[in-house]
């Protein structure tokens, strides 16, 4: 019993141990997607902040006062 469980044992071991490499490009693909979509949020906002609005939506947003 202990043979067989050594046996499935070594096998998980080396199944795992083949695909995690594919496991670690996976995550660093996913914070380096994570990071950049930060960064375009935080470039939006900045830019979208610093626009002045059209002349008729001030006048709108005025007007609903």
């Amino acid at each position: 019993m202990r043979a067989a469980l050594a046996l499935e044992a070594a096998e998980i071991g080396r199944i795992i141990s083949h695909y995690l490499p594919l496991g670690r490009a996976l995550r660093l693909a996913a914070e380096l997607a994570a990071v950049a979509s930060m960064i375009a949020a935080v470039t939006l906002f900045s830019i979208a902040s610093t626009t002045p609005a059209p002349r008729a939506e001030i006048v709108i947003a005025e007007a609903n006062r």
